[in-house]
């Protein structure tokens, strides 16, 4: 029992820590590739003390967006689908406008609005494409669970580091198809120039 409490207690921790670390290179590979792709010089060290100066407001708006999202899967999975697809830009609203919380999400909501279908179709490209690199990762992680006791410290450490690895090499391909979407929905809904649009990334 003693050993068992332990162990979840270790898991939520690492959980919430991941989710922490999630947040912050969300939002600064956001800003990097928003810098990048206006024809800027992406700096890491710029791009994570943007990430982490807007840590709270990224808390928030996840905690929103999440929360949200459980609630509308409780009632019916197909409601948590469309609300997914309608804030999916959500976070790059909040990195490129500053908009916070219910705004960036009513603002998500506004861009993808008459274009649900091409993004929703671009966020199953880029799941399906990232749960093929999970995939690739999973197989060692396998071949471990079935040779050693998946309740060992060595099965929980290494679940761990694939774990973090794999979100090494996903987060910055999610945030990449994120921000391209959020680009392109603004200047063909909005017909924003780049240009002005660079000054509001920084």
């Amino acid at each position: 029992g003693g050993a068992l409490a332990a162990w979840l207690a270790g898991m939520f921790t690492a959980q919430l820590l991941s989710g922490l670390a999630f947040l912050i290179s969300s939002a600064a590979v956001l800003r990097a590739i928003s810098v990048a792709y206006l024809g800027g010089t992406p700096d890491w060290r710029d791009s994570l003390r943007a990430a982490t100066s807007r840590l709270p407001s990224l808390i928030w708006l996840g905690f929103l967006m999440f929360g949200g999202l459980g609630l509308a899967a409780i009632a019916l999975i197909l409601p948590s689908i469309w609300l997914g697809v309608a804030w999916s830009v959500a976070f790059p609203v909040l990195i490129a406008e500053g908009q916070r919380g219910a705004s960036a999400l009513s603002r998500s909501f506004r861009l993808v609005k008459m274009r649900w279908w091409p993004v929703f179709g671009a966020l199953v490209l880029a799941f399906l494409l990232q749960s093929f690199i999970g995939l690739i990762f999973g197989i060692p992680l396998g071949i471990l669970t079935v040779n050693t006791d998946s309740n060992s410290l060595s099965a929980i450490i290494f679940t761990m580091v694939v774990s973090v690895v794999s979100s090494v090499i996903t987060t910055p391909f999610m945030a990449a198809v994120l921000v391209l979407i959020y680009f392109d929905l603004r200047v063909r809904k909005e017909g924003f120039d780049l240009q002005l649009l660079s000054q509001g990334v920084g």
